[in-house]
């Protein structure tokens, strides 16, 4: 019999509300699951506008994807599941996966016109071959890394 996975998908409401629940929600529908949950009371309201929303994906070789719709970037780290508490102990910290272009030129490589920053990167996703799709709501297209 094989080990214990570290990862289990997770495909009916069903099998969700059989795990353990730490802060998380799932929402009805095709809404998704809430991770930092923390439920509002009334005196608690926000008085100002809620950030927007971030993305986040894993691929097959544990590298860990977020977005900062914000700041307009995706950071990508590694991750560990031998590690499930998120220690960064000797881990390299998250480098920005969509930076700046370089002044100079590179090789027999130079830029047109510099990149700019990313308008409101939200959604992440990853595919079979470990492409990484990234939604940039704000300028209503989609990259495909």
């Amino acid at each position: 019999m094989p080990g214990l996975r570290p990862f289990a998908l997770m495909q009916t409401d069903d099998q969700w509300v059989r795990c353990a629940h730490w802060q998380t929600r799932l929402h009805g529908g095709d809404e998704g699951i809430e991770l930092g949950f923390q439920p509002v009371q009334p005196d608690d309201a926000p008085t100002a506008a809620p950030k927007l929303a971030a993305g986040l994906a894993f691929d097959a070789e544990c590298r860990f994807y977020r977005s900062d719709p914000e700041r307009g970037e995706v950071e990508r780290s590694l991750w560990s599941p031998a590690d499930a508490w998120g220690h960064t102990t000797g881990r390299p910290s998250p480098s920005d996966l969509i930076g700046p272009s370089p002044s100079a030129p590179v090789g027999d490589f130079a830029p047109a016109e510099p990149v700019p920053p990313l308008r409101e990167p939200r959604g992440l996703a990853v595919d079979v071959d470990d492409r990484l799709f990234v939604a940039e709501s704000g300028a209503r297209r989609l990259l495909v890394l």
